[in-house]
């Protein structure tokens, strides 16, 4: 954002190479972060449950990451837009990248909770994820940021955010594999229809039939009940 603006005159070779920022100042891009921090908290507490209810985990992750290469593919071109529309652009995209992350985050880790079959390795499935995230953040900045500034010195100023396309296309492999599974026979062995007694000790939850999450198995039985279903396939 901090780039000199883009020089029409310059050798341009649309549309991939061209050279260009929106020449912000650190007070303009300050408000830019604290308007994205707004966007964030509202997307997370009202957007979040709203269509998770609706659509479920693994749909709402779906439609979030098949969305984030156009997101990158866009993101450079705003420089070339007249100045009456970079600020409206600007806004387009934080809104379009905060809900993106609102959705796709918290829908991930749900499905991720879902899939341990044990507490005794929920701990060790979460460490696992979050430790994954904090390498990407870690590596990420400086990757792109080589990447951004050997593109840039040849003059394309998307080559970083193309770059991280890409890598947002490279994600929707492992996503065709998933599933959202529905372990209603185990449920039934577990009594899955006990009284709400039952359900504030810990062993199981009751099953609400709907498209939603709740649908799905979200919380774990007891350690050795669980293991005893699984001991008995």
């Amino acid at each position: 954002m901090s780039r000199d603006e883009s020089d029409p005159n310059a050798d341009q070779q649309l549309p991939f190479k061209f050279k260009g920022g929106f020449a912000f100042s650190t007070k303009t891009i300050g408000m830019i972060l604290s308007v994205q921090g707004a966007m964030q908290m509202f997307a997370q507490l009202v957007i979040f449950p709203w269509v998770s209810r609706r659509l479920g985990s693994l749909r709402t992750f779906w439609i979030t990451i098949a969305a984030y290469p156009f997101l990158y593919l866009i993101a450079p071109y705003l420089a070339l837009l007249p100045e009456q529309f970079r600020i409206p652009g600007i806004v387009l995209i934080l809104a379009w990248k905060v809900t993106a992350q609102s959705l796709s985050y918290p829908s991930l880790g749900i499905m991720l909770a879902n899939a341990a079959p044990s507490k005794k390795v929920l701990g060790t499935l979460n460490g696992a994820a979050a430790s994954s995230a904090s390498i990407c953040r870690g590596f990420g900045p400086t990757v792109s940021g080589a990447i951004e500034s050997a593109g840039y010195a040849a003059g394309y100023s998307g080559v970083a955010w193309w770059a991280c396309g890409a890598v947002a296309v490279i994600g929707w492999i492992p996503g065709v594999f998933m599933k959202e599974e529905r372990r209603r026979q185990d449920l039934e062995w577990l009594g899955a229809e006990r009284d709400e007694e039952d359900v504030e000790d810990g062993l199981c939850e009751r099953l609400i039939d709907s498209d939603s999450d709740a649908g799905s198995v979200i919380t774990l039985a007891a350690d050795e009940t669980v293991e005893a279903v699984l001991s008995k396939r």
